[in-house]
């Protein structure tokens, strides 16, 4: 193939995919031209067959032309000229709209549930490592050196204090995970006035 892409193949890609109309959205990947569809039905899958394609990747709601790399970004620029739209989506930007489609289809109960649970436990994780972390580090350093619980000084101090921070997170457990509960299921401003009159009765 040609480094720069006929018109005359491009035309004939848009009108196998529906003609403009069906076009909702013109993007690319390192190797792929996206053509958003409205209607896949309207689609010839026969389009692999053009000279110049390298294969087809049909979805529910997109087509996936396979140009190769350096070929694809000027194709959908070429393409996008054609049907008059604005500049031409990025990778990320496809990514993000894949996501966003992805999430809407979301919508067993077991799916839910699996999001919520996701959405209220993993800003936890990185808390819940550095806990451990500090309560294993400081229960090595006190076997090892063979630091006795009624210790005074410098050492122990610090073992201490590595203890009661480590094992905070789990005592204020049930507070950030009713928080990140509430944000999920959008409730948190009622929570945060909650727990203002909670701590402001402590």
């Amino acid at each position: 193939m040609a480094k720069e892409i006929s018109s005359e193949l491009l035309n004939t890609i848009l009108t196998r995919v529906g003609g403009p109309g069906n076009i909702a959205s013109c993007g690319n990947c390192m190797t792929r031209l996206r053509l958003g569809v409205h209607d896949s039905s309207l689609v010839d899958p026969n389009i692999k067959t053009l000279e110049g394609v390298k294969g087809v990747i049909l979805t529910s709601d997109q087509v996936q032309v396979v140009f190769g790399p350096g070929k694809a970004h000027r194709a959908a620029k070429a393409m996008s000229e054609l049907l008059g739209e604005a500049p031409v989506q990025d990778a990320a930007e496809i990514a993000a709209q894949n996501k966003r489609q992805l999430k809407a289809k979301q919508t067993s109960g077991v799916q839910q549930f699996l999001a919520k649970f996701a959405t209220i436990f993993t800003p936890l994780i990185p808390g819940f490592i550095a806990a451990g972390l500090l309560l294993g580090i400081a229960t090595l350093i006190a076997t090892v050196m063979h630091v006795p619980a009624d210790a005074q000084g410098t050492l122990p101090d610090a073992l201490n204090f590595m203890k009661v921070f480590s094992k905070g997170l789990f005592t204020f457990l049930v507070i950030l995970v009713g928080y990140n509960a509430a944000q999920a299921w959008r409730h948190g401003r009622q929570w945060r006035n909650y727990c203002r009159t909670l701590f402001a009765r402590l």
